[in-house]
């Protein structure tokens, strides 16, 4: 019998053993997802950053006072609120960009999308799930991240808990 990780086996046939690590997933996709992750967050950030802007306009009693809460405390107690806005913002974007399209601008910039395991659009449910495990992934010090790179199929935590998996939409891919 032959052994399936020998030269000369087919590697994608019923029951072979699929390499971990680097080796064993699309290497292709690694730097479009870190593109798409970057585009996302410019993105994420330059709406966040309007949000604080039209905060702060509103919150300005003068047009002497500076545009920015000079006073630590003025921005203590804003804190809190800002975070809340960022949260919301983030699992938000992901929720209803994966729900609606299963790509949200980033990744389309990236030509990537998401889709459940049969190929799919994904269902309100498993967007929300994967932001949540989105979140999780981070929590731990980017360790569901991490597993991309070790997965034999390339997934997170946050594809794995929601049954999903990203793929290239180039018609090559």
């Amino acid at each position: 019998m032959m052994n399936p990780g020998a030269e000369g086996h087919d590697p994608t046939s019923p029951g072979a053993i699929p390499k971990a690590g680097l080796e064993g997933m699309d290497r292709k996709l690694i730097f479009p997802r870190l593109g798409a992750c970057f585009a996302d967050g410019a993105i994420i950030a330059g709406i966040f950053l309007s949000f604080v802007l039209l905060g702060e306009t509103a919150l300005t009693n003068s047009p002497q006072e500076p545009l920015f809460l000079a006073l630590a405390s003025r921005m203590a107690d804003l804190l809190i609120p800002y975070f809340y806005l960022f949260f919301f913002l983030c699992f938000g974007y992901f929720t209803l960009f994966h729900f609606v399209s299963g790509q949200t601008p980033g990744k389309m910039l990236c030509r990537l999308r998401v889709e459940d395991e049969e190929g799919e659009s994904l269902d309100v449910a498993q967007a929300f799930l994967r932001s949540a495990a989105g979140l999780l992934s981070l929590l731990a010090l980017g360790a569901g991240y991490w597993a991309i790179l070790w997965d034999s199929r390339g997934r997170g935590w946050n594809d794995r808990l929601a049954g999903t998996r990203v793929v290239s939409t180039e018609a090559d891919g």
